[in-house]
């Protein structure tokens, strides 16, 4: 996992990122096996832990709607 430079230059921030990142998605298991590519934007050091952990689980949700097999 890399995070870039660019937009987080100390190292610490870069590691709590990442580490919230794979805690997030280790908390939740996917229907099926994907590669999956996050991106970080600019500021995202400003933004609260909270507030990262809650938006990885709202789009590993969305995710998890649109690769599960629909109900029909």
């Amino acid at each position: 996992m890399v995070v870039s430079k660019k937009n987080t230059r100390r190292s610490v921030d870069r590691s709590l990122i990442k580490r919230l990142i794979r805690e997030s998605f280790r908390k939740r298991v996917l229907p099926v096996p994907l590669d999956i590519v996050v991106l970080t934007r600019p500021g995202i050091k400003n933004i609260n832990k909270n507030a990262i952990t809650e938006s990885l689980h709202s789009i590993w949700y969305r995710l998890e709607r649109k690769v599960s097999p629909s109900r029909g």
